[in-house]
């Protein structure tokens, strides 16, 4: 089914960021997959961290097999999206961005879902993800840190590091009550 935010694309114009993130935001799982496809030279991490949100939240309400199925017949788009997130670690990813976007692939991929090669892509992402994750997570948001701890537990994922830089803000937060620290 087409929606009509996808229609601007269809017809070959470009989207500015702002537009691009408004398509992502209200379409469907395959309408996210679609996008990237056509568009995914203008993703930047906000982008990124938006279609891992929207499929992981798709995703979530599906029974298993359904999104099994699902993750194995677009192996390919999954693909390039995780390749594209991949090479953007590097980049300038913020505390949510990297939350939202990694809390949504462990959506995608959390609880033993798709095939051992679908885990290995979500493993690969983490381990890019993992330093980028400790370094941030010294300045984040009590929900980010949260998000960050609760995608690595759910991908069944060791990261010493970020999880000793969350338990470190996590004190942070405790002892300032909420108030007076940076990011919250």
């Amino acid at each position: 089914s087409r929606t009509a935010a996808a229609a601007p694309y269809e017809e070959g114009r470009k989207p500015n960021p702002r537009r691009l993130l408004y398509l992502l935001n209200n379409a469907d799982r395959d309408e996210v997959c679609r996008l990237h496809r056509q568009w995914r030279d203008r993703f930047s991490p906000t982008h990124l961290s938006c279609a891992w949100t929207v499929l992981g939240r798709s995703l979530a309400s599906e029974p298993a097999a359904a999104r099994t199925r699902w993750i194995e017949q677009r192996r390919e788009a999954l693909d390039a999206l995780g390749a594209a997130t991949l090479a953007s670690f590097g980049a300038s990813y913020g505390h949510r961005e990297l939350a939202n976007t990694l809390a949504g692939l462990a959506k995608v991929y959390g609880g033993g879902h798709g095939a051992p090669s679908h885990r290995q892509e979500a493993r690969r992402l983490l381990s890019a993800a993992a330093p980028v994750a400790a370094r941030l997570a010294g300045s984040m948001s009590p929900q980010e840190v949260a998000s960050l701890v609760w995608a690595f537990s759910r991908l069944l994922f060791r990261a010493a590091a970020l999880f000793d830089a969350a338990a470190e803000r996590s004190l942070e937060l405790l002892a300032a009550g909420g108030k007076g620290v940076e990011g919250v």
